[in-house]
Parts: structure tokens; C-alpha cells; sequence
């Protein structure tokens, strides 16, 4: 076979190949592998390399770490994390979250909650209050206030500035 060589888009370079009658192998990009994955033990996926004839690329080595735990002061435990290359998880007092606060629909505010990974800690429930209203003595209405217990409002004239 001729002993030049043809360059692929990527940059890379092929020769001719005896086994196909001296023609030039495919290029990576004119490959076409089929699009199967494997999924590997750590439960990550691996899909056909055409730069390697279609076969799977390698599973990721899942580190095997050390089984010890490390006590928190809170009394939890913590182990090895393998995808912190073995090194201890937090312990709940070690997770500093952000000072951001989220406003609640009915008003109040909720903080990050660092032994949920600084998630939000849930807004309060909005009490359902009866429908019915209260006539006042100007003939107004008020109804019930769930930012107040269900309470009624103050009628105008309750009102005391």
C-alpha cells in the first residue's frame, strides 16, 4: 500500500489498509456507531468510541474507600465519599449555607437548611379560613385572615390610629 496518510477533519490521521484492499480506514467523523450505551457498575454509562471500531469506551474506576466512619458532633456519622476521592462527607455543623432567604406566599421567610444541602426548608402552610364574613357597623364586611390564625379583620371602626 502507498505509505501516505489522509487527514480527518478532527485532525487526525489515517492510513491505507491492506485488509481493505489498500483503501484508507474511515475517518473518526465517517464512522457511524450504533447508539447503545453500557452502563457501568457506578451506575454511569459509556457509549461506542468510533476511533476505536465501536467499542465501548472504558467504565470510570470507582474508587474503593476505606469503611471507617467519622462521628459529628450532632452524634451522626460520616463516611468515605468516593466521589470526593475518598475524603470524609461534611458533618451537618461543617455545611455553611448562603444567606439568601426565600419570601413565602403568604409573607413569612424560609432559610437554606444545611442538613437538607442548604435546600430551602418548606414554606408554612396557608391556613384555609371559613368563607364566611362578619358585617361591620358602617356596612362593610370583613372576612377571615389567615395571616392572623383565621381571625377576623378589624371593621373600620375597630380600627384605632
Amino acid at each position: 500500500c502507498p505509505t501516505d496518510v489522509k487527514e480527518c477533519d478532527d485532525g487526525s490521521y489515517v492510513n491505507h489498509n491492506p485488509d481493505k484492499g489498500c483503501a484508507f480506514d474511515l475517518c473518526p467523523e465517517e464512522i457511524v456507531c450504533p447508539s447503545e450505551v453500557k452502563e457501568c457498575p457506578d451506575g454511569s454509562y459509556v457509549s461506542p468510541n468510533p476511533s476505536k471500531d465501536c467499542e465501548f469506551d472504558p467504565c470510570p474506576q470507582e474508587l474503593v474507600c476505606p469503611s471507617d466512619v467519622r462521628d459529628c458532633d450532632d452524634g451522626s456519622y460520616v463516611k468515605h465519599n468516593p466521589h470526593k476521592g475518598c475524603a470524609f462527607d461534611f458533618c451537618p455543623e461543617e455545611i455553611v449555607c448562603h444567606n439568601e432567604v426565600k419570601e413565602c406566599p403568604d409573607g413569612s421567610y424560609v432559610s437554606p437548611n444545611p442538613s437538607k444541602d442548604c435546600e430551602f426548608d418548606p414554606c408554612p402552610q396557608e391556613l384555609v379560613c371559613p368563607s364566611d364574613v362578619r358585617d361591620c357597623d358602617d356596612g362593610s364586611y370583613v372576612k377571615h385572615n389567615p395571616h392572623k390564625g383565621c381571625a377576623f379583620d378589624f371593621c373600620p371602626e375597630e380600627i384605632v390610629c
